[in-house]
Formats: structure tokens, sequence, C-alpha cells
């Protein structure tokens, strides 16, 4: 919840700036000849697909938390849930092809 807050609050100013925004982690592979890098970036549609990911992934993970309260697996179901949500959020922030797999 606070991450799709984050989100919303930083959507508007970034995008009316117009600036794209990269974060480079290091190398994934290294050859002779080709060199993929882990680098995330984050523009205008990056920014809106955030704030759509993060809150339905915070809507379904209240739901989801309420409706499954009883059971007993609920921790391992959170636990993939969550999962899933980062493997989204990889997949929106990924600049190459790699991580766009990855994710």
């Amino acid at each position: 919840m606070v991450s799709a807050l984050l989100a919303l609050f930083t959507t508007f100013p970034a995008i009316l700036r117009g600036e794209v925004v990269t974060l480079t982690i290091g190398n994934w592979l290294h050859s002779a000849l080709f060199e993929v890098k882990w680098v995330f970036a984050v523009d205008a549609l990056t920014y809106c697909m955030l704030i759509v990911v993060l809150t339905v992934s915070t809507l379904v993970h209240l739901y989801s938390t309420e409706y499954m309260a009883g059971d007993p697996h609920v921790t391992l179901f959170i636990s993939y849930l969550s999962l899933f949500t980062f493997f989204m959020l990889l997949l929106i922030t990924s600049d190459n092809f790699v991580t766009l797999f990855l994710g």
C-alpha cells in the first residue's frame, strides 16, 4: 500500500518534467561480443503502469487477506501473490529483453 501511494504522489511531477530515470545495477551476462546489464528504466508510461499495477495489487492483497482469514495456508498464498507482484514490477521497469523475459 505504501508503494502504491509513493508511486501515485511521485508520478505527476515526473510526467510533467518528462524525465526518464535509469538505474544500472550491474552486469547480468558478459561475453566477448555480447553484454547484458541489469538496468531499470522509468518513464511516463512506466509511471502510469506502476500506479495501475500497485493499486490493483494492493486491493487484491487486502481482499485476499480478509477472504482467506481462516485458511491455514494464508501466509503461503500471500507470499506467492507478493512474488507475482514483484515479477510484474520487474516486467514493467525492465530496460532490456533479458530482464523483460525474466519478469
